[in-house]
């Protein structure tokens, strides 16, 4: 029967070859945008699951909620004594630890060749907490030693060609000088869908072995390091957190009340916690390894993904009754003959699903080719496996269920009596049809106006002041160089270079998007945070920063001299008139007096309040960072001038540089992509929602084909018979508007608080995503409106 009912099911579509077509490409467009984007939220949401214990294994953070001005939030970078204190003083619980921690610009030195890599530190157990497999080496004794590294199977491919390197050297420059290294492991190469990713990877040891002896001790010196301990099952280590903080920091408590940041009573506002490992991809309120990704941003993709299926489900259904509908006599015939109810609801759920697995098949292949895209969109590596067929499958099956269950009740429930007498109406104007029609265009509308929104925001946020010049500024990377020496040669060379202005340099890139976060300073007894910026003269002037007050550094200015931002006099309370000259008071003992005072700037991405920021001139620069400006125009010469520059000071190190707009146009790059992506799945849904419309149309063109043909007959005009076909969609589409605007207003509304910087929401932007839906609208209906009305009516009536 099952095999019947198939064979009848692909002969009926084919002599429906227009309308089949239509319903096909229309399903398998919805299930190509499910299909890709829950391949991405998969992906994000299975970040570190692949360990084997991942559901054991947590970072300690250091969580703040309840401060005066400061939103809750955590940072995972820790003392080096986090790991070592948790294991002696809860042997019961913590099984293992490992504390990691990366660098980045360091040199590496195989031969002649030098280049810059990001190196990684960890504990000896880290290749027995984490699964990640060793081609070669022993997981417990690879990093066990304070000249032990361990690459991954790109890293010595990279170096040597192969990856049987155990027992080869390589140097690597860190603290003063080239150290030698000896390969003791060679590891798999990272999923892309993990937080530690790492290429060369030095044993803890070494950082023990070089470090200050308080860092040790000291539990608020931190060199970033990220500590993950794995808990044996069962433990509470988690409750007793917040009395292993007393014990170990016992003056912190006093400080906070001494500073009014609690009244002592209740929870204190600083605590360590656990964060569990497969939570760290996707929780954006704590600072630490990697990028996060909003899940707000997974689900919101998620949520577009099954509405585009879910208007494409209902123009399944809606096409579905109009191409079923001339099969009325038919239906009738076959209930005469003897067939059940249930054997027609069969045959037409048979041909539902022979359509969605063929659009499923369809989606499959333009998956394949989307996915690429997606990815580039995304900066996330997608795609299609074998272990992910039964799921889409299962998918494809769901679908046709749920699109063909409504015409194969509908159409099965035919009366032969009725049919044969004419009475048989399948309007197009019933309340589940209108529904389906509504809700189509409150999806789309609501696509729509979201996607004009995002893009208003980007641009609104790449056209913003940003409080300095970012044009025409280029940025040399200098890490790892002897700067002491070649710098002032460089800067030299590079002044009396025609078309370069200025030259300038700092410790901390601009566009990294952190300084070096320093808790150090009050103000009359008053602690905060600030981000700290090491400097040279001239930086201020170079960047294009606003002076509001005092004077930029001089030759006559000391270590201790600051030139702040106004954040950081909000911070404190200080007006900027009596800024100059105030005190600052750094750990408590050294007074840092304010020279200057600069407009708010944006080194991150405006939507992120600007916080309190200060720049120094310490007495011995470490400069990582040159910024050369040029004059506007093509920048190739100076380029070449200062390329040239560079070979002759550092002939071994390939030059690199940056467009200082480029770094950070980078910082956008997220909601462009975004807007994109948004774009893509509203463009997909209007086409869906016109398409649905045209299936209705041609629903109501088959039950009013007599009506139509008798009111030519009575002088009906052409324009007449489009307006009377098209007024009751237009009524449709316009109710579907209405709902769409609070709804869109609500939940963009609510997208936008993330943003520090925002628009605000016209009036306009729902106007214009209402005038073209409408226009779509009316071009779709009356397209098919206008077919119906010139056809001749003789032909209608001849059956009367």
């Amino acid at each position: 029967m099952i095999k019947q009912c198939f064979r009848i099911a692909i002969r009926n579509l084919g002599r429906q070859k227009a309308l089949a077509l239509i319903n096909v490409l229309g399903l398998s467009l919805g299930l190509t945008c499910f299909i890709v984007f829950l391949l991405y939220a998969v992906n994000e949401f299975g970040y570190d699951r692949f360990h084997k214990r991942a559901g054991d294994i947590f970072r300690v953070i250091e969580w703040e909620q309840g401060l005066p001005e400061r939103e809750p939030g955590g940072s995972a970078g820790l003392s080096m004594v986090m790991g070592p204190t948790l294991a002696q003083d809860f042997p019961g619980s913590v099984e293992r630890f490992v504390r990691f921690r990366s660098r980045g610009n360091i040199l590496v030195q195989t031969g002649d060749r030098l280049s810059r890599l990001t190196v990684s530190f960890a504990d000896t157990s880290f290749f027995s907490v984490f699964t990640f497999p060793l081609l070669s080496g022993s997981p417990a004794q690879a990093l066990n030693g304070t000249h032990n590294v361990v690459l991954t199977r790109d890293m010595a491919m990279r170096f040597f060609g192969r990856i049987d390197v155990d027992g080869r050297l390589l140097r690597i420059k860190l603290d003063t000088g080239f150290q030698t290294f000896l390969i003791t492991g060679v590891a798999e190469n990272p999923p892309a869908n993990s937080i530690l990713s790492f290429g060369l990877l030095i044993g803890f040891p070494y950082c023990e072995a070089h470090a200050d002896p308080q860092a040790m001790t000291d539990w608020y010196e931190t060199m970033g390091d990220e500590t993950f301990v794995l808990l044996r099952p069962g433990n509470g280590l988690a409750s007793h957190l917040v009395d292993f903080r007393t014990r170990h920091i016992p003056t912190e408590a006093a400080d906070l009340i001494k500073n009014k940041q609690w009244d002592g009573h209740g929870a204190p506002p600083i605590s360590f916690r656990l964060q569990p490992l497969r939570d760290i991809h996707t929780n954006t309120s704590i600072d630490g390894r990697g990028d996060p990704v909003d899940p707000k941003r997974i689900w919101l993709l998620v949520g577009m993904a099954f509405s585009v299926l879910l208007i494409a489900c209902i123009n399944f259904t809606t096409l579905s009754i109009g191409r079923s509908a001339g099969r009325a006599k038919e239906i009738g015939v076959r209930k005469v003959m003897g067939s059940r109810r249930r054997q027609l609801v069969y045959q037409f759920l048979a041909e539902s699903l022979v359509l969605a697995f063929f659009s499923t098949f369809l989606a499959l292949i333009l998956s394949f080719f989307l996915l690429p895209y997606l990815s580039g969109l995304t900066d996330v590596s997608l795609h299609l496996s074998l272990r992910q067929i039964p799921m889409l499958l299962g998918v494809a099956l769901f679908t046709g269920l749920i699109a063909g269950a409504y015409p194969a009740l509908v159409l099965s429930g035919f009366k032969p009596l009725e049919v044969f007498h004419s009475k048989v109406r399948l309007s197009g104007s019933n309340l589940f049809t209108r529904s389906l029609v509504v809700l189509q265009f409150v999806l789309s509308a609501g696509l729509v106006t979201a996607t004009v929104i995002i893009l208003q925001q980007v641009s609104y946020l790449r056209a913003r002041d940003l409080g300095f010049n970012k044009e025409h500024v280029i940025d040399v990377d200098a890490s790892g160089v002897d700067t002491k020496r070649m710098y002032p040669a460089f800067r030299s060379t590079l002044l009396s270079s025609a078309g370069i202005t200025g030259v300038t340099a700092a410790e901390i890139g601009m566009g990294e998007g952190f300084g070096f976060m320093g808790s150090g300073y009050s103000y009359r007894g008053k602690g905060g945070g600030s981000l700290e910026y090491p400097v040279e003269p001239g930086y201020i002037h170079l960047m294009g920063m606003s002076l509001l007050r005092g004077h930029d550094f001089g030759p006559s200015d000391s270590v201790h001299y600051l030139i702040v931002n106004q954040a950081l006099l909000r911070e404190y309370n200080i007006s900027p008139d009596s800024a100059i000259g105030q005190t600052l008071m750094q750990n408590d003992q050294l007074p840092c007096t304010i020279i200057g005072v600069v407009k708010d700037f944006n080194y991150v991405s405006l939507a992120e309040q600007v916080r309190p920021q200060l720049f120094y001139w310490p007495s011995a620069l470490s400069v990582n960072h040159i910024y050369v400006r040029v004059s506007p125009g093509d920048p190739s010469r100076a380029l070449s001038r200062m390329a040239g520059a560079w070979r002759s000071l550092v002939p071994n190190l390939t030059f690199q540089y940056h467009f200082l707009d480029e770094e950070m146009d980078r910082f956008y790059e997220p909601e462009t992509k975004w807007s994109r992506i948004i774009g893509l799945a509203g463009s997909m849904a209007i086409c869906l929602a016109c398409l649905g419309l045209f299936g209705l149309a041609a629903l109501v063109a088959v039950n009013r084909y007599k009506e139509i043909g008798i009111r030519k007959v009575l002088g009906a005009s052409v324009a007449s018979l489009v307006r009377l076909l098209s007024l009751e969609f237009t009524r449709l589409v316009f109710l579907g508007l209405l709902i769409s605007v609070p709804l869109a207003w609500y939940f963009m509304h609510r997208w936008l608080q993330g943003y520090a910087n925002r628009i605000s929401i016209h009036w306009w932007v729902f106007a214009m995503t209402a005038v073209v839906m409408l226009g779509l609208a009316l071009l779709t209906v009356g397209a098919h409106a206008l077919k119906a009305a010139l056809g001749n009516p003789a032909e209608r009536l001849r059956t009367e």
